[in-house]
């Protein structure tokens, strides 16, 4: 079987859990997702129906979409291969498991009102983690001049001293026209191997080839 499926939220929950209660939909309204109302995961559940394109999109309404961050190779020296940290797989050492592919369907994107995109995702990798993005712990903005804008939400899930909190959830803005993969500065801890705090840049891409419905209910992340 394959292992990136296996610890995939979706593929774990089924085979630990077996089923998972899908997130509260509540109205869109605003533009900016208010993180102190957002649950743990929001994708786990969700039923997903017809493929859309980007140009079909409805103003306001939440889309299922393929989003992933990673460290770029690049930059990337313990494995010199891309990191995703939207990709769950538990690292299991130099030559083993390793969140080194991106995922599918595990964020949502929507259409604002004034042409601009949001963009949320809330599925990390447990052991490599967000300390900081766009400058902060509270986020900030891309490196490319752009104006795409980032806004997180943190949680204490690690037992690891002068690491329990940690960013499990991210709000993009895209502005208007914006077709680009932006970076972020960043910081991570890569709590395997010893390999401790990294400063790595991150890349967002969000694949809007893979927007599809949702058709049970679960429109958009819980606390909109």
């Amino acid at each position: 079987m394959n292992t990136e499926m296996i610890y995939t939220r979706r593929g774990f929950v089924k085979m630990a859990a077996g089923t998972v209660a899908a997130a509260a939909l509540v109205a869109a309204g605003a533009e900016s997702i208010d993180f102190s109302k957002a649950f743990a995961s929001t994708t786990d559940g969700r039923k997903l129906g017809s493929a859309v394109a980007k140009a079909d999109m409805e103003v306001g309404t939440w889309y299922s979409a393929s989003v992933n961050l990673y460290v770029p190779a690049k930059l990337n020296f313990i494995v010199h291969m891309d990191a995703y940290l939207t990709n769950l797989t538990t690292p299991t050492g130099l030559f083993g498991a390793k969140p080194t592919t991106p995922v599918s369907d595990n964020g949502f994107v929507r259409l604002n009102s004034d042409g601009s995109y949001s963009v949320y995702v809330d599925e990390f990798n447990n052991t490599f983690g967000l300390l900081t993005i766009g400058g902060s712990k509270d986020g900030g903005s891309a490196n490319d001049g752009s104006g795409v804008t980032v806004k997180t939400r943190k949680t204490a899930k690690w037992k690891v001293s002068n690491y329990e909190t940690r960013i499990d959830a991210l709000s993009f803005t895209l502005p208007a026209g914006y077709t680009g993969s932006p970076t972020f500065d960043a910081t991570e801890y890569a709590n395997f191997m010893n390999f401790g705090d990294k400063t790595w840049a991150v890349t967002l891409q969000v694949d809007f080839n893979t927007l599809k419905t949702i058709t049970n209910g679960v429109t958009a992340p819980a606390g909109i």
